[in-house]
């Protein structure tokens, strides 16, 4: 398997050209927050040298995407499998070698800069969205951020699933100026599904599919095994850690909302709801969702939480290797995939299978991926 970079237009998808030389620095895909990656090209490559509008092309902030993608040999014409795409945030010329290194985020990141209402566009001041489910919340916030055609190079390539109904009301106010960002900060607190913006070739155009959980990701599960020096095995899975952090642990969570003084609105959960665990002294913390006026939905929030929190978070990180004409392969690895991982055992990880919930995918090198994951069950 070969590396590919190919720059496009961000609001297009159009290919600026079709092949470059340069080399895969790095590249992060991830859940939860939006990844990061780095190439270097070689402007004075003899195959495909490249002027100074074409570099001029390359250097342009948010205007060019690079996509990373695996294709079959070097001389393989049609698309390959994306392994990453993130738009240019910086750029350096070294005027003495001729290459150009460039640092790259995914597009998530220009959520820090969409708001729910563009600047001058007239209409109501309040958004409301009854008779939803958490997902077409979802689904619309995103819609309004990325697809609207209104504006100049508002719209952007994606593409977008069917709604889904449910019996939620959701209000979002102009005056509040937030970001998608944090909009989907707030969802997330509220028991909101997953999502995710995954690059995909059609029809020659870069588009991105908007991917929402119910309210995670069902790509299905795949086994493997882990191997240990006691017990060796054949297996992709190599070079095996796992975390236990416990630095947000909690066992009870205040949530204040809207109001002040004797007027405000505050939700609790502690050990009523959820035991504490044996021997854990008692840790109280507080945050803050000053927008929300219902206390059962402060409830909710402070329920969440609590339930994410009440013990150490246990992280699975690994490598995994794929081989030609290997039963794993690339497209099988992605964000919100669940692997049933087998474990014999050993001094740090007792024996047993942990379903893991992947949350980020990485270059580890050529045909390697790391992958970061979480024990749901």
């Amino acid at each position: 398997m070969v590396e590919r970079i190919v720059p496009v237009h961000t609001v297009t998808g159009e290919r600026i050209f079709t092949k470059i030389g340069g080399t895969v620095g790095s590249w992060t895909t991830s859940l939860t927050t939006p990844g990061t990656g780095s190439v270097t090209i070689y402007a004075r490559d003899q195959k495909r040298k490249l002027d100074f509008e074409s570099v001029r092309l390359l250097r342009r902030t948010a205007a060019t995407t690079i996509v990373i993608e695996e294709v079959k040999h070097e001389v393989f014409s049609g698309p390959g499998h994306i392994q990453y795409a993130g738009y240019v945030t910086d750029s350096e010329w070294d005027d003495s070698t001729g290459m150009l290194s460039l640092n790259l985020v995914e597009i998530k990141k220009l959520g820090d800069k969409r708001q729910m209402w563009v600047p001058g566009e007239g209409g109501a001041n309040e958004l409301t969205i009854t008779g939803a489910s958490m997902y077409r919340i979802v689904r619309e916030v995103l819609w309004r951020a990325f697809g609207r055609e209104i504006g100049t190079r508002y719209a952007l390539p994606f593409l977008w699933p069917e709604e889904k109904p449910g019996q939620l009301t959701y209000e979002l106010f102009r005056y509040h100026y937030k970001s998608l960002t944090q909009v989907m900060s707030d969802l997330d607190a509220t028991g909101g599904p997953d999502w995710n913006l995954r690059p995909r070739w059609v029809g020659g155009l870069l588009k991105w599919d908007v991917h929402i959980g119910s309210p995670t990701f069902d790509w299905g599960e795949v086994r493997m095994r882990a191997a240990t020096p006691e017990n060796p095995v054949r297996t992709p899975v190599s070079k095996l850690k796992e975390l236990q952090d416990g630095s947000e642990q909690a066992s009870d969570v205040w949530v204040i909302g809207a109001g002040s003084e004797a007027s405000m609105r505050v939700g609790w959960a502690g050990p009523d709801q959820l035991p504490m665990i044996e021997g854990v002294p008692r840790q109280i913390v507080t945050e803050s969702h000053k927008h929300v006026d219902v206390n059962t939905q402060l409830n909710q929030i402070a329920l969440t939480t609590l339930l994410d929190s009440r013990g150490p978070r246990r992280q699975f990180s690994f490598e995994l290797q794929f081989e030609q004409g290997g039963w794993l392969t690339p497209d099988m690895v992605r964000i919100g995939m669940r692997i049933r991982l087998a474990h014999p055992g050993s001094e740090g990880i007792s024996r047993g299978e942990y379903l893991l919930y992947v949350l980020s995918v990485s270059r580890a090198g050529k045909g390697r991926v790391r992958v970061e994951t979480q024990e749901v069950e």
